[in-house]
Formats: C-alpha cells, structure tokens, sequence
C-alpha cells in the first residue's frame, strides 16, 4: 500500500497524543516536544500526571501556555494501567488516539500524517503502527525516508504479525471508539497493552511499517522489563490465556489455530528470559523460569532457544543494516 505524501488529507479529524507520567522529570519533557513536533495540525496533546512527587510538575507548567496540551493530575496515584484507563476512559476527546509514554519519545514528525492519509484510503483499519529503536537516547539510526504501508487482516496480525514483531506501543494510533468496545486496558499485567491492540485488532484490519519511528528508552524504572522471573512468566500466561479466552468466545471459527500461537507467543517472552538469566548468571532464576515454563515447554527451550535466538537477532541485523544504509 503505497502512501502519496504530496496530497492533502481530505477529511481531516481530530487526534489525541495522550502522555501518562508518574515521576519522569527528567524524560517528559522530551516526550512533550516529539508530540508537539508531530507535522499533523489537528492534533491535541493530553497529559495525565499520576501524583509525582518529584519535578515533574514543575516541567509540565512550563507547556501550560501552549493551548494544544491539556495537563491533569490525579489525586491518588493509579499506577501505570489505571492511568492509561483514565486517560482513554474520562479525557480523550477524538476519534482516534496514540499513547506516548512520558519516558519514551517520538522521531518521526510525519508518523500521525502518514497514518491519516493511509486511513482515508483503508477504512476498515482499525489500528496503524510502526516499528521503534529500543535502548538509549542517541543509539537509534534516522529511518528510510521513504516508507510503504502495508493492510493485513486483524486475525492475520493476531496469529502471524504479533508473534514475529514486537508489539509497539507508543507508535499505535488506534481508534478511541473501538478502543473503548474491547475495553482496553482491562487487565493489571505488564502486557496490557499488548493485550488490548490484539483485542481490538478482531474489529477490522491493521495498517503497519516498518519505519522506525519512536524511542522506547531502557532505564532502570522500566516496568516492562522488571527483573523478577516469576513476575515475567506471570505476565505472559496471563496473556495467553486471556487472549485464549477471548478468541475462543467471540471467534470460535478460529480455535484451531490457538495452541500453536500460544506456544509460539510463550517461546517469544520465554527465550529472551532465557538467554537474560544466563548471561547475568541467574541460576535460581532460570530454575524458576524452567519450572514456571513447565515440562514439555522447558524442552523446548533447551533444544530450539540457541536457534530462536540467533534467527531473531540476525533478522533484527539485517534490518537495521538496510535501515542505515537506505536513510
């Protein structure tokens, strides 16, 4: 699906850039300025502070003059999953909507542009997403500048996308409306919000890239990247099974194709635990990760994980490779 960057958006609706934080002084303003830098005009930026105690307010006052951003603060702290419910749920007002986590940041200024001339000509679309840099700031590459944006079906994305290419967060401008429908954000895991774009990609077709376009920066407070094994392995059947569940009620027609996606989506958050545990010589925790994982699954991590691992790491290579060398 080839994108005409030259042509106008017809219809243009209205977008919100919704930016959870909770003690991130020193990063969100940083995420501020890559919303503020998105090119598309009809855009509004939504802040929800979740009581931070420390300068954090200090820093969102300094937008307070800038009439596109709206700043709230909760009386009580949420955590991270009822503030991205509070957000979506009492705040968002447009059509559709991105979440910028307050440490993260966007890179490219067309990204919400190319996502609106794409969904005037795919209706059907439900979500758009792009892929991002992880690590630390400056370590990223400038991205091709000439992108292509592909439709697939949501079951598609679902039993093919999801289980090959991590899901991406902060570059996913979805639809509010529908959003609301699977009830998003419903699950206290980690992955919730995996979780709810593979919900809401059952309503319709996904649009994506490759481009990489956002920061997801790695410091010592991600939440996504706890430590703690049993809590990783907690998160991840949590997953499974609730999107099991999910599918089985509501598509029965495709209940046949779920144990295979299980064990697949298992082995994608099991073996980088795997190889994590080794090379910080975590011997109790890859015990733990062995017997959370179970029998039969622990096989399969012992004998296919050196495979898994060096398959996924080379594609990651190699795309980055033509990445740097295309920009």
């Amino acid at each position: 699906m080839s994108i005409n960057h030259d042509s106008p958006i017809k219809n243009p609706v209205p977008v919100n850039i919704l930016i959870p934080t909770y003690n991130q002084a020193s990063l969100v303003g940083e995420a501020i300025e890559s919303a503020l830098a998105q090119d598309y005009p009809h855009k509004s930026i939504i802040i929800s502070d979740d009581g931070s105690v420390d300068e954090t307010p200090k820093v969102l006052a300094e937008f307070a003059h800038d009439p596109s951003i709206r700043v709230f603060r909760n009386e009580q702290n949420l955590g991270r999953i009822g503030n991205y419910r509070k957000l979506l749920y009492e705040y968002a007002d447009a059509e559709w909507a991105l979440n910028l986590d307050g440490d993260d940041k966007l890179l490219d200024p067309g990204m919400i542009s190319s996502y609106m001339k794409a969904l005037e000509q795919h209706h059907t679309a439900v979500f758009c997403t792009s892929r991002q840099w992880y690590g630390r700031i400056g370590r990223q590459k400038r991205a091709k500048s000439v992108e292509k944006m592909h439709a697939i079906s949501g079951s598609k994305y679902f039993f093919e996308h999801y289980a090959n290419y991590n899901f991406n967060h902060q570059t996913s401008l979805y639809n509010v409306a529908l959003a609301k429908k699977v009830e998003f954000y419903s699950s206290e895991i980690i992955s919730s919000d995996a979780e709810s774009f593979l919900k809401l990609a059952w309503e319709g077709d996904v649009l994506y890239r490759k481009k990489k376009s956002a920061l997801w920066r790695a410091h010592a407070n991600n939440v996504s990247t706890v430590g703690d094994i049993d809590v990783k392995v907690i998160n991840a059947q949590t997953l499974v099974e609730n999107l099991t569940t999910y599918v089985t009620n509501r598509f029965p027609q495709h209940q046949s194709k779920l144990k295979a996606w299980r064990r697949r989506v298992m082995m994608e958050y099991a073996v980088p635990m795997f190889f994590r545990t080794l090379k910080q010589g975590d011997w109790s925790g890859l015990k733990r990760l062995m017997k959370r994982m179970g029998k039969f699954d622990a096989k399969m991590i012992l004998s296919s994980a050196p495979l898994h691992y060096l398959a996924r790491r080379s594609r990651r290579y190699v795309e980055n490779l033509f990445l740097a060398v295309g920009s």
